[in-house]
């Protein structure tokens, strides 16, 4: 970095854990694609959690997470009817609680997201 930043110039880089974020939703799905418990029939695995994920993972560097977007992306899943986006909370490495992203858009601490299944709660009816 020293050899490409401006002269005079004093950097502080710190590298910090992802910010956790933590989603509710009720996914209404098409019971001949997805089952009750998410698992797509055809080949077992869990679609809508991987959608989420990859949405989370193609937020470029310092980007905002989208409540929209991500209800955009749960609804382009195969079997996937309709989303309703209940609460969604983020909590930086440094908190001690999460904070209920009120507003549609979230910027990370950390500059990134990592989803933390055991606190996501996805509700799916058939």
């Amino acid at each position: 970095m020293n050899s490409i930043k401006i002269a005079g110039v004093i950097l502080s880089i710190q590298s910090i854990p992802a910010d956790d974020i933590r989603i509710n939703a009720t996914i209404e799905v098409d019971p001949m694609v997805i089952n009750a418990s998410g698992i797509r029939l055809t080949d077992g695995s869990k679609p809508v959690l991987a959608a989420i994920n990859d949405y989370l993972k193609g937020i470029e560097y310092g980007g905002k997470f989208n409540k929209t977007k991500l209800v955009d992306a749960i609804q382009r899943v195969e079997g996937v009817l309709d989303v309703e986006l209940g609460e969604c909370a983020a909590k930086a490495a440094s908190a001690t609680e999460y904070n209920v992203i009120k507003n549609n858009n979230y910027t990370a601490v950390a500059g990134c997201f990592i989803l933390n299944s055991l606190e996501t709660s996805l509700t799916y009816v058939v």
